[in-house]
């Protein structure tokens, strides 16, 4: 989602202005009203976020695509990452044929699917990989990241194909220049890089794409700020994927060093965490204590596999306090009476987890 809307940033500001539609609001400069996640134009092209999960993106058929990472998720849809990967695979069969195709190759699973299309010979496959590590996977559009401190990145375009640098001709110009990222988060940095490849190859300029990376703002629910004051913050995320809480995690206990982190988490539909509970756990008890709100079931009939306070007790026998007050309300009831000053509270999940950081927001301010 944050990166659809940062790309319609980006060609907005090269002038080249399509519809769009995403999955999450969209601020007053680019919703169409502010806060929706669509944005209308009466000039040609779409852009459209749009995800693997019960053939979702199988109707698109897109000219150019942007693929940041094949990981495995909807275990209620695909046994494995190999299933997601060939999934992704059938569908950017046609990006791959007709346009361009950019794969994360910095991500493993972005590796797999990038050369698994190599081996059926499609030709316009271009790689990017992002690393905090100078010299580390090569790609056809490579970058370091570098830290700006408290959770903030720029990148360095340090590699350009030949092959890349004709289908996506803005990055001849980024080259060697460092750019900054806006958004935090060292995936934020790499998420960047591929939306400056995949903007430039529909004909983004050098200085939109820059303006985009260094200013774009996001989207909501991606660490919204809903309470800042006295010491203590309240973040409304989306994220539910441990892949997603790890990197969420990793960023806010960058931005905000030295607090104490207390993450609120509605996990999302009973098959999910009871295939990833272990995963989940892992994730969660990174934090410096754990409240587990009941579980989202979205289209869940069976509720019976998983229980929140199942989550809980994994991640308490890792080591991290967790308990599991309730609904997302409940939570809330139950957290704000524990929030003390110096606490960072990260709400997370896919549900209604946004009611529970606004309830906190809410009663903190009332407490103030």
């Amino acid at each position: 989602t944050t990166s659809t809307g940062w790309a319609l940033d980006a060609l907005i500001r090269s002038g080249i202005n399509p519809s769009a539609f995403v999955g999450g609001p969209l601020t007053a400069e680019l919703g169409t009203p502010a806060g929706s996640p669509v944005h209308i134009s009466s000039e040609p092209g779409f852009l459209v976020e749009a995800d693997e999960y019960g053939g979702n993106f199988d109707t698109y058929h897109a000219d150019r695509a942007l693929i940041l990472n094949v990981d495995w998720d909807h275990p209620d849809i695909f046994a494995d990452r190999q299933a997601s990967v060939e999934t992704f695979a059938r569908w950017a069969a046609h990006p791959a044929k007709s346009g361009a195709l950019f794969i994360n190759s910095g991500d493993q699973g972005g590796a797999e699917l990038a050369a698994l299309l190599a081996a059926g010979g499609h030709r316009n496959i271009y790689t990017f990989a992002a690393s905090v590590t100078p010299g580390g996977p090569q790609a056809d559009v490579t970058a370091t990241v570098t830290s700006r401190g408290e959770g903030a990145f720029s990148i360095t375009i340090s590699h350009l194909s030949d092959r890349a640098a004709v289908a996506a001709p803005a990055l001849r110009d980024l080259l060697n220049r460092e750019l900054p990222i806006g958004l935090l988060g060292a995936h934020n940095a790499s998420n960047g890089l591929g939306v400056a490849a995949l903007v430039a190859s529909t004909g983004g300029s050098a200085n939109g794409i820059a303006r985009s990376l260094a200013t774009f703002g996001g989207v909501g629910r991606r660490m919204e700020v809903r309470y800042d004051h006295g010491s203590i913050t309240v973040l409304d995320d989306y994220g539910h994927h441990p892949t997603a809480i790890d990197a969420t995690m990793e960023t806010v206990r960058q931005r905000y060093p030295g607090r104490t982190l207390l993450l609120a988490i509605e996990p999302l539909t009973y098959h999910r965490t009871a295939a990833l509970l272990e995963g989940l756990a892992q994730s969660c008890s990174a934090a410096d204590r754990v409240a587990v709100a009941e579980i989202f079931a979205v289209r869940d009939l069976d509720t019976t596999s998983v229980s929140a306070a199942d989550l809980a007790e994994r991640i308490a026998a890792m080591g991290t306090p967790a308990t599991a007050p309730g609904t997302v309300l409940e939570t809330a009831a139950a957290l704000l009476p524990s929030i003390t000053p110096g606490t960072v509270v990260l709400v997370m999940g896919g549900g209604r987890s946004t009611e529970l950081a606004v309830a906190l927001a809410q009663g903190l301010t009332a407490a103030s």
